[in-house]
């Protein structure tokens, strides 16, 4: 039965805050930002004390975060995205390492409270019923224990199916809003990512269900996909990169033993066309992350191919994919879910891209040139009969802290040229000496272009370790142009 819903306005809505409170926010595209504003201008009016603010991934401006609110709210987040990187490695946030699948957990077995739970739904249809859209992951574990909840509703928000589905009595609050979704907008992949992706799909076969993430490779692996058949989508989240392989067949879950024929993921993001895709769509379950990134729900497919990346991998294998030494980057995630499922998978494949000295954005003191063009792709903690399955490398440059296109080029290049080596050559093949002379001759197109580079003096590092360590140190503190300017 439809029952009329009262409206009240945003301010009015988080009076219920209280001092000491625990909130909750709805992930990546469905944070709330009139609540989100609402909430933060109690707190600049000394309304509020010691709030607790949870969430994964958000999109949009994270105000609660900033340095001036300490003592009013303290994030403890369960995912380190861009928009609050900066304030959890400078201590003015925490994060707690935790799995994704496990996040819907701390509040279900009350490890964390749920005081408020500030969401974003759908309106209502003529049943009674609402849709968490795009963000389904924790968020559905908060409303079902929070002693509040508010609803921002909000006709950009799609109907989605699965999980998502919650009756409006589950809500006791609810705002209108009308805001476009946060959207991502993806720069076309590289030639090095094309290749990347090409190397990739060779490795995921006719009938395989996919786990991918957001961002170019992801993309690229899924732009050379067109001429496979019958695969399949359970992930944490998918983006724009799927739409053309459903659209085309290629992509149609056939072949999955569980969610045959369905799409299944937890949250996403990306254009208005894949929140477009999901809404009213019944072949596209968005499910609680305690089901998605469960590692024996997901083994129950065959054929399981999660694709990864890493930060850090060790001699023995291990891998790091969510900090740079002390420093938090992202978090935990739902990669050891999907590497964990994947590999209980029949015929499973668990794919990890690695990337130490292809970490473009961090100094050459620290991660000198000769270093990226002598790395190979092969580590000892892999059982020898699957190196041969490690095919592709990428390189990523976090711009967090690169203020000008200048700076952008200086880190990226020459490291382009090695990589490019490290991906078409093998070590035998390969011979830094040689490659550095050639260097000469790449450096006068890049002057013809235009476009900066690093120097030999910076890029080669100092043998000395003491004179090494010593930009490594500055650039941790802060001067994080240290070597660009002595570039130039």
């Amino acid at each position: 039965m439809n029952t009329p819903i009262k409206f009240t306005t945003a301010e009015e809505a988080v009076k219920v805050i209280k001092s000491g409170d625990h909130v909750h926010l709805s992930s990546v595209a469905s944070a709330p930002q009139c609540l989100i504003k609402a909430m933060c201008a109690r707190g600049e009016a000394g309304e509020l004390k010691h709030v607790h603010v949870h969430h994964l991934h958000t999109e949009g401006p994270a105000p609660y975060a900033d340095p001036k609110f300490e003592g009013v709210f303290q994030l403890d987040s369960f995912f380190v995205g861009s928009n609050v990187r900066k304030v959890t490695q400078s201590g003015y946030a925490d994060y707690i390492p935790i799995f994704l699948s496990e996040t819907q957990r701390l509040y279900r077995c009350g490890a964390v409270p749920c005081d408020v739970a500030m969401i974003q739904v759908c309106p209502p249809d003529k049943h009674g019923y609402v849709s968490l859209g795009t963000s389904v992951d924790a968020t559905l574990a908060a409303v079902e224990t929070a002693k509040v909840v508010i609803a921002v509703v909000n006709k950009y928000v799609p109907r989605s199916f699965g999980d998502a589905i919650i009756p409006v009595s589950k809500i006791d609050m609810f705002v209108q809003d009308d805001q476009p979704l946060v959207e991502a907008k993806f720069a076309e992949p590289s030639e090095t990512e094309k290749a990347i992706g090409r190397n990739c799909a060779a490795l995921i076969e006719d009938g395989a269900t996919l786990q991918m993430g957001i961002g170019a490779i992801p993309n690229a692996v899924l732009a050379q996909l067109g001429n496979h058949r019958n695969l399949g989508i359970h992930t944490e989240m998918f983006a724009d990169g799927v739409l053309p392989l459903v659209r085309k067949g290629v992509i149609n879950g056939e072949a999955k033993h569980i969610d045959k024929g369905m799409m299944v993921s937890t949250f996403l993001m990306g254009s208005k066309e894949v929140y477009d895709f999901i809404d009213d769509n019944p072949g596209v379950r968005m499910m609680d992350v305690g089901y998605t990134n469960d590692p024996y729900i997901i083994s129950k497919n065959d054929r399981v191919t999660a694709i990864n990346s890493a930060i850090q991998v060790d001699l023995t294998g291990q891998v790091c994919a969510d900090s740079i030494g002390t420093r938090f980057w992202s978090g935990v995630g739902g990669q050891v879910d999907f590497v964990y499922g994947a590999s209980l998978s029949k015929g499973g494949k668990a794919i990890i891209s690695k990337h130490k000295h292809f970490y473009f954005d961090m100094p050459y003191a620290q991660y000198p040139l000769r270093n990226t063009y002598k790395f190979t792709p092969y580590f000892g903690g892999i059982n020898k009969d699957n190196v041969g399955g490690v095919i592709g490398v990428e390189g990523e440059c976090w711009t967090e802290w690169i203020d000008s296109p200048a700076k952008l080029e200086f880190q990226m290049n020459p490291r382009l040229a090695a990589l490019s080596e490290v991906a078409w050559l093998k070590s035998d093949k390969r011979c830094y000496k040689t490659f550095e002379a050639r260097l000469d001759d790449y450096f006068k197109v890049l002057d013809a272009l235009d476009v900066n580079y690093a120097k030999p003096e910076i890029f080669r590092a100092p043998k000395n370790p003491f004179k090494r360590g010593a930009t490594v140190r500055a650039w941790y503190a802060k001067d994080m142009n240290i070597e660009f300017d002595r570039n130039k």
